[in-house]
């Protein structure tokens, strides 16, 4: 192509070369200028597809008039040959320009700040990006940002015809069997080659901003498989874990670009935008608004949650608890309290903690809640323990061994402490039919998925089987979520797989619909013997009604979720903290698509659920509930 003229226009030197065309620099004789000059390659020029989508890319970045995006100047063909011209940056790329350790604080909110307008006025105008990255980015030599490549971009057209919804919810897989986007910076739905809307950029812009913060990315992985799947199911790190002197509220703000769940992330480029604006206006101030330090945890393994808490000073201030001069404690409202829930990306504890810090902060004057992500009930009693999280969701069995055996914490806490139940989550055993599992006893020699490795899910799961007499040296075991176990049902690559449910969920109803997958009872007797000896597990039943192709009802167990908190909460913030909750039960995960599925009434009965002992106040709450 260099030398080669299309139209008016010599080709002067290639720049780049991605999946969507080569782009040269090249001279505009009739301007007497530079222009950067995009060219769909000719062995591709005449497939349909991949020229409709060239051609959409030219429509919707033309579209576009900000100072921080390429200025596209016209859509051409010469010769059977389609290209479009573009503003010449130059300048080195954002890749180029983040030294190791990240940016300064004040050139990263230039940036930030430019680079979330830029996405903001994207979205304004129907556009997804799609392709977020450093090297998609240019930084001119005076400092300003341009962002190149709209080559992704995906038009949310209202015209859009159901046919050609479907092929775009299905670009996620190119001609040539590649997912669109570059892995490291793409979305978990991406990844996961779902549809995708502008939330998609949040969660690249999020990476980004990591990125600019930190000098490192929040997602890594030695091969494109084992990055996709911490995209999907690892939780980025705060950037203050990696950066101790950047802002926290810097590092709550990254964090929910960051947000597995787009429901959970922000749902608008021009919400970054202000809160970085915000945030940089009360730095420039000296007044963050930030409440007293607190501890917090770190996702991840029990290790780094036990060593959170570091000295007894920081458990005090977590608390809210002064010393006065005769030195008695004091008990008094803390201004943040955190509640521990779980990975945001599937289940209802992240969705039901958020609804309960909403609900908490709206009706009680003067205090923030911190919602904690976490691996799951097992981690979220240890931060109890520890000090690192003043509340936790947890699962009754986990709560019970962790008060009244050592099998959780290697000791028996006196810290955690039951405030409220809330639902009940049912053991779904799911098995194929052509293996010949007709009892609990059919297990061994089978591979058995116990759930993830740091799950409540996990623990019972080996109790309830260590009761029946199942040792998992004698299964094949696996530790896989409940979506890699249902396709692993399906490949014939598991025999079986225990979920603990609260409602039905679409991958285990689709997955109970498919011929050759079904639920299995358990015998009724030994049913009877779990209660007596784990009196956390109470016998349920799964309706007939539940699941298609399910004929009759299914003999099961089920486990009690709680809300439990420290022994050292002051009396009269739990009462304020059980009356918010409890006089607004539909909010507490308002928005969550199985939430009219949960059922809260039949759950507040603390008799069944409660296998730990209550603190003092929430014991008078709901005594004076049931009188």
């Amino acid at each position: 192509m260099l030398g080669k003229e299309l139209n008016h226009y010599k080709i002067l030197r290639e720049l780049g070369r991605g999946g969507m065309g080569a782009v040269y620099a090249a001279e505009d004789t009739r301007l007497q200028r530079q222009i950067a000059l995009k060219v769909l390659p000719e062995d591709v020029a005449d497939d349909e597809e991949r020229l409709r989508r060239f051609q959409r890319e030219a429509r919707a970045v033309a579209a576009l008039n900000h100072p921080n995006i390429v200025v596209v100047h016209s859509v051409e063909e010469s010769g059977g040959c389609h290209f479009i011209t573009m503003e010449l940056v130059e300048g080195g790329s954002l890749a180029d320009v983040i030294p190791p350790g990240g940016l300064p604080l004040e050139k990263f909110f230039d940036y930030g700040i430019a680079l979330a307008e830029a996405i903001s006025a994207a979205h304004e105008s129907g556009i997804t990006h799609r392709d977020l990255k450093p090297t998609n980015v240019m930084v001119t030599p005076d400092g300003r940002i341009k962002v190149l490549d709209f080559g992704l971009a995906k038009l949310s057209e209202p015209e859009v015809s159901d046919e050609d919804e479907t092929q775009l919810q299905t670009d996620s897989l190119t001609a040539d069997g590649k997912i669109v986007g570059t892995a490291a910076f793409m979305s978990p739905e991406q990844a996961e080659g779902k549809p995708v809307d502008h939330r998609a950029d949040i969660f690249s812009l999020g990476i980004l901003l990591f990125q600019m913060a930190t000098g490192d990315r929040p997602f890594k992985g030695e091969s494109t498989i084992s990055l996709l799947t911490a995209i999907i199911r690892d939780q980025a790190p705060s950037v203050t874990d990696l950066k101790a002197n950047l802002p926290r509220h810097l590092a709550r703000v990254i964090a929910r670009c960051l947000e597995k769940n787009p429901e959970h992330r922000y749902q608008s480029a021009k919400d970054v935008r202000n809160e970085l604006t915000g945030l940089r206006q009360e730095l420039a101030s000296g007044d963050t608004g930030a409440p007293p330090p607190v501890a917090t945890a770190v996702p991840g393994s029990r290790a780094r949650v036990l060593g959170i808490v570091a000295a007894g000073l920081v458990v005090i201030a977590a608390l809210g608890y002064v010393l006065r001069d005769d030195e008695a404690a004091a008990p008094v409202a803390p201004r943040l309290i955190s509640i521990a829930t779980a990975d945001s990306t599937s289940g209802v504890y992240y969705p039901l903690g958020r609804g309960m810090a909403t609900v908490i902060e709206r009706e009680i004057d003067a205090i923030q809640v911190e919602v904690l992500p976490s691996d799951g009930s097992f981690e979220n009693a240890i931060m109890v323990d520890s000090g690192a999280a003043t509340l936790a969701l947890v699962q009754s069995d986990v709560a019970f061994h962790s008060v009244q055996t050592e099998r959780v914490l290697g000791h028996r806490s006196d810290r955690i402490v039951g405030l409220m139940a809330l639902y009940q989550e049912q053991a779904h055993i799911v098995v194929r039919s052509d293996r010949g599992i007709k009892s609990i006893d059919d297990f061994r020699g089978q591979t058995v998925n116990l759930n993830l490795p740091e799950s409540g899910s996990r623990f019972t799961t080996e109790t309830m089987l260590s009761h029946f007499g199942i040792d998992s040296s004698e299964m094949e075991t696996s530790f896989l979520s409940s979506g890699e176990a249902n396709i692993a049902l399906l490949n014939g690559t598991l025999s079986v797989s225990t979920q603990w449910v609260a409602a039905p969920a679409p991958g285990l109803v689709s997955v109970l619909r498919s011929d050759g997958v079904e639920l299995l009872s358990i015998d009724p007797e030994l049913i009877r013997g779990l209660r007596t000896a784990q009196p956390f597990l109470m016998p349920d039943v799964i309706s007939s009604r539940t699941y298609p192709n399910q004929t009759e009802d299914i003999e099961t167990v089920a486990v009690m979720t709680l809300l439990v908190g420290s022994s050292s909460l002051p009396d009269a913030l739990v009462t304020n903290i059980l009356e918010a909750l409890f006089s607004n039960i539909p909010d507490l995960i308002a928005g969550h698509p199985r939430a009219s599925e949960i059922s809260f009434d039949r759950a507040f009965r603390l008799e069944d659920g409660m296998s730990i002992p209550l603190h003092p106040a929430a014991e008078a709450y709901w005594r004076d509930r049931r009188d």
